[in-house]
């Protein structure tokens, strides 16, 4: 404690916020005593713990220089409430600090007349008070607390849960910065990080993701900024799925139809967002079937040259579910999709997942197909879970598009490849067969004979 003497230290440091507490700046005098002690047992019937730097030192919470004492605890209480009456200098320099540093709703002014009170400050809201009857303290200050509350909750409980997110401590600030300036996203995020007494209505949610969304496209010129409150709207909407699948899905189908102008951004940088969003609805288990299918109408689009991150982010995704009998169902009834794109690359994540049920399904599928892209796909993921039915699939598959095979060579390598390690798991003969027809037809592999 004591660590910091000037404003312009509290503003470096990375002091943590207390909930529930209240900092009282008074004169050290013993006709502020009584009027101490009734602010603290007020405040102690509202589940706020109080004190006064005096007695903070009293009771053996602080140590070291008081102005340290009394910087870190502007920084870090709850509500800081500031007695003007007599206009002690003291009161207003610690004063001075609590206005720059803090919002104005957690800085309350107290009076015993309004000729304490400077000029300047006078058009702040000053609660004046008569010293012979401070019961009529109670109500106006019980009722700021009340009011307010929820703002230092929210910025509070925002912090604790996104400083390890956002590493960096400015950017943290100035993303806390943004929801200081839109108060009513408060309980919103209160409820997100399961800190709402009563939450939200599921209509009252969606309605404020939308307000969220609309106001983000204000930043979306500074970069880091922008990239954190898209990380929170997540959040927000993986919350709001556990609540209601209705609302998620309607945000989530907005967004993809272009319907809600998202952050004015470019349709790469929308589909940026919708990836993350398909992928978090996922996990959190909400129209899980509908992200999934977002995710494979990415996959069916032509693959670019270069890398594809989106590609590779929704591949790396499918296969870590490698585990789920569901996933392995809609990757299977995706084997007839009209998009040889995407069936090329169902057969691909079927084989890298060695999803062994999905064998027959692919048979049958190579029996009919005619792409060469997507043929290849088969073969390999045929002999990835060492289907014994997929040697003769595939030799059949050859002898039927003979006449194509001149033109993709690379179907041979293949076909040879999966029949190999066929034989070995099936104890077949396949290999012989491919050698057989490799000669026969005078066809080549690897740009040599068998």
């Amino acid at each position: 404690m004591g660590a910091y003497i000037y404003a312009k230290d509290v503003l470096r440091a990375r002091i943590g916020l207390v909930r529930e507490t209240c900092f009282v700046i008074m004169p050290f005098k013993n006709d502020f005593d009584r009027i101490y002690a009734f602010i603290n047992d007020m405040f102690e019937q509202i589940g706020f713990r109080c004190r006064r730097s005096d007695d903070l030192y009293a009771r053996g919470e602080a140590s070291g220089p008081i102005l340290g004492t009394v910087v870190e605890r502007i920084m870090s209480s709850h509500f800081i409430l500031a007695d003007l009456t007599g206009k002690n200098s003291n009161v207003f320099y610690e004063l001075g600090i609590a206005h720059s540093c803090r919002e104005p709703e957690e800085v309350i002014l107290i009076a015993q007349s309004i000729e304490d009170v400077p000029f300047d400050l006078r058009q702040l809201n000053v609660v004046l008070y008569s010293p012979d009857n401070l019961k009529l303290l109670s109500a106006p200050l019980a009722n700021h607390v009340t009011l307010h509350k929820t703002t230092f909750e929210g910025r509070a409980r925002f912090i604790e849960h996104y400083k390890t997110k956002i590493a960096r401590h400015e950017e943290l600030i100035t993303t806390v910065s943004f929801f200081e300036k839109r108060p009513n996203y408060w309980a919103l995020l209160l409820s997100v990080l399961g800190a709402q007494a009563h939450p939200l209505r599921v209509a009252e949610q969606e309605e404020l993701l939308f307000e969220f969304a609309r106001d983000i496209q204000a930043v979306a010129g500074e970069p880091r900024l922008f990239d954190n409150l898209i990380g929170v709207f997540l959040d927000a909407i993986s919350f709001t799925a556990r609540e209601s699948e209705l609302v998620s899905t309607r945000i989530f189908e907005t967004l993809r139809s272009r319907r809600f102008t998202f952050f004015k951004l470019r349709d790469d940088q929308t589909e940026d967002i919708l990836i993350l969003m398909a992928i978090r609805m996922f996990q959190q288990g909400a129209f899980k079937l509908a992200a999934f299918e977002f995710m494979l109408h990415y996959l069916s689009k032509p693959k670019i040259a270069g890398v594809d991150l989106k590609r590779g982010q929704i591949e790396s995704f499918i296969y870590d579910q490698r585990d789920d009998r569901e996933v392995h169902e809609w990757l299977i009834s995706s084997l007839t999709s009209s998009s040889h794109h995407l069936r090329e690359e169902i057969a691909d994540l079927l084989g890298e997942m060695e999803v062994a049920l999905s064998a027959d399904r692919m048979i049958s599928a190579l029996r009919v197909e005619k792409n060469p892209y997507v043929a290849r796909s088969i073969f390999n993921a045929l002999g990835r879970i060492r289907a014994c039915e997929g040697a003769a699939a595939i030799m059949e598959w050859l002898q039927a598009n003979v006449g194509a095979i001149g033109s993709y060579n690379f179907l041979l390598t293949y076909a040879r490849q999966a029949i190999k390690v066929i034989d070995i798991q099936c104890s077949t003969k396949f290999t012989d067969a491919l050698a057989n027809f490799v000669v026969t037809h005078s066809l080549r592999i690897d740009g040599t004979s068998w």
